[in-house]
């Protein structure tokens, strides 16, 4: 699609969501991204929906996603608290300067993956949440040091 159709629809259809009768709130067109979204809050629930464009990738994502989640049952809860923390501290919109789910989610799989106990077996990583949320802000906030590692969903790859 053009860039300015692909505008335009995200306008019209951003048209189309605010006159939903109160279905939702805080309708945003945000065109000038990378990947073009539409941000809404559905009224009822309060859970904020990000439409995106022209991405066949969230549709892999998301399956990638769920995949882990069932293979890694402490992935989900972890995220859950982690997610809630951001969103307290506004720091869950990447436009904001917060980090996106997926960061959080790929931190997350880092993290039980390389996970002394958790890795080797000594513990089950769903039976130590609190444990394992204390430990995850302990690598991250002290021990990986920015620009030096790369964070990818099986671990930690220095960087040259």
């Amino acid at each position: 699609m053009r860039p300015a159709l692909l505008i335009r629809s995200i306008h019209q259809l951003a048209e189309v969501l605010r006159s939903k009768s109160g279905e939702f709130s805080r309708v945003e067109a945000i065109t000038g991204a990378r990947v073009p979204i539409i941000k809404v809050v559905h009224t009822q629930t309060g859970i904020p929906i990000d439409i995106s464009f022209n991405q066949l990738s969230g549709i892999q994502t998301a399956d990638l996603v769920r995949r882990r989640m069932t293979q890694f049952p402490a992935l989900r809860p972890l995220v859950m608290v982690l997610k809630l923390f951001l969103f307290c501290r506004e720091l869950n919109e990447v436009f904001n300067g917060g980090i996106s789910s997926y960061t959080v989610i790929t931190m997350t799989l880092a993290f039980l993956r390389t996970h002394p106990l958790v890795a080797g077996g000594v513990i089950r990583a769903e039976e130590n949440l609190g444990t394992l949320l204390l430990d995850w802000f302990h690598l991250y906030g002290y021990v990986q040091v920015p620009g030096r590692t790369a964070i990818t969903e099986s671990g930690f790859v220095p960087m040259v």
